[in-house]
């Protein structure tokens, strides 16, 4: 390949083929990574190449490192002399950047990751001294076939990013991630998803549910049937759980989410039918006819105005006597403590806790509004169930915690559950909870239809 091509072609590659890569080949990659420049040419780098699948497990369990390392046939901790920290960095990176071009010419897919853990412990389990910084994680192994129909990641267009003489402030540049929708445009919004839902593959699970949750929203929409409008599916996490008698039709926000969807439909063991994977368009009344639209987990993400639209939308989208179906944690009052506590210790960034950042912001709903909404729409009957005061959220914002201080703040996402007295009290209360009905519920379902 051509250099450019090269750079265009590189991609991260998060899932991998069993073929092993040859060590022969692991050296000329790291081999490039030698020829990158460093501060006063003192090429202070070292590469541990790990491959033993029992040092990786140790990675994961005592150090808190990503899973992902576990299907990665190599594992490169990229060091540089920890002398001068932003030396260090400045000369891993530049190294690792090699390391990636090499791979790709190579055909070799590759990951560089940030998430490997708690730098204290890894340093132990792979004996590095004290006076190395760990810059990072590089996995190398060939890439899975979903790779072959995967399109490209889109790219921002030079005209966004480069300034002459001075830093200009222009639209589409800056960045969203305030937890309060109102700090948020739809186009904002869409800008958001169109990079941030491509920082893993296709068909990933990304939003946070506790099956509790996921409950909720199969004993809601087993009723439904014929013709249904799903609104914002984004990485298809319930459209598994839509019934055999029911016809569904997406919308998101862009073509990306769009597309994943699409991908998460054709990798799940679904029921129901998927007729269409639509992107939204604010500008029209109607969307054809339906019988049934579903809004599930996403209201309380939206900004108000999105919102009213939307709901709007959703009536002219119905047949007469057809239902609109709304599931959403809601502002109750321990939802309310947990989202103002967050915000006060953190800041008001979804970035530095990763707990609501896959949409885009997050606000528990208020469900007085969104029925005033539903009325002004032209909907009757509204009709509103609340379920579990403790929210099962909880259970895994608990272990989000527990990961990001053992992984000493490199991680909160991990997938191997840790266990302690308070995880497994936790747990039992909100089993012992279950879909209980409750006045004061953290989850809310609400119906209305259309008159």
């Amino acid at each position: 390949m051509k250099f450019l091509e090269i750079i265009r072609n590189r991609r991260s590659v998060r899932r991998f083929s069993d073929k092993k890569v040859p060590p022969f080949l692991v050296k000329k990659i790291i081999e490039a990574g030698t020829f990158a420049p460093t501060n006063c040419n003192q090429q202070l780098w070292n590469f541990v190449v790990i491959t033993d699948g029992a040092i990786k497990e140790r990675l994961v369990r005592d150090a808190a490192s990503s899973t992902i390392i576990l299907r990665a046939p190599v594992v490169i901790a990229v060091l540089y002399d920890g002398w001068n920290y932003k030396e260090a960095i400045q000369g891993g990176s530049l190294a690792l950047q090699n390391m990636l071009l090499a791979s790709t010419y190579y055909g070799v897919g590759c990951l560089s990751m940030n998430s490997y853990g708690a730098d204290t412990v890894i340093k132990k389990i792979l004996k590095i001294p004290d006076n190395q910084t760990i810059c990072c994680f590089m996995l190398l192994g060939y890439p899975d076939k979903i790779y072959k129909n995967t399109s490209a990641v889109p790219r921002r267009e030079i005209v966004e990013v480069l300034h002459n003489n001075y830093f200009v402030e222009r639209a589409g540049y800056q960045t969203f991630n305030s937890y309060n929708p109102e700090n948020w445009s739809l186009k904002s919004l869409r800008e958001f998803q169109k990079y941030y839902c491509r920082k893993t593959f296709l068909g990933k699970e990304m939003d946070i549910l506790h099956s509790v949750e996921k409950s909720v929203v199969q004993n809601s929409i087993k009723i439904l049937n014929g013709r249904v409008l799903d609104f914002f599916s984004y990485d298809g996490t319930y459209v598994d759980l839509f019934p055999a008698n029911a016809l569904v039709t997406t919308t998101d926000l862009c073509s990306e989410t769009a597309e994943y969807t699409k991908t998460a439909v054709k990798g799940k063991n679904c029921f129901a039918k998927f007729e269409n994977f639509n992107v939204y368009d604010e500008s029209v009344d109607s969307f054809g006819i339906y019988d049934s639209s579903t809004l599930i987990y996403k209201a309380e993400r939206l900004p108000r105005t999105v919102l009213k639209r939307v709901l709007l939308q959703s009536y002219n989208s119905l047949r007469g006597g057809g239902e609109i179906l709304i599931i959403s944690r809601r502002n109750n009052i321990l939802f309310m403590i947990f989202y103002h506590l967050i915000k006060l210790l953190f800041g008001d960034d979804t970035r530095k806790t990763g707990i609501y950042a896959f949409f885009g912001p997050y606000k528990p709903l208020d469900s007085f509004l969104v029925r005033k909404y539903l009325m002004i729409a032209g909907f009757s009957k509204v009709k509103m169930t609340n379920y579990c005061f403790i929210p099962p959220f909880f259970e895994q914002a608990y272990q989000m915690f527990l990961q990001f201080r053992k992984s000493e703040g490199s991680t909160y996402l991990h997938r191997v559950p840790i266990v302690t007295p308070v995880t497994r009290f936790l747990s039992w209360i909100i089993r012992i909870q279950g879909l209980r009905k409750s006045i004061f519920g953290s989850i809310i379902v609400i119906r209305a239809v259309k008159k």
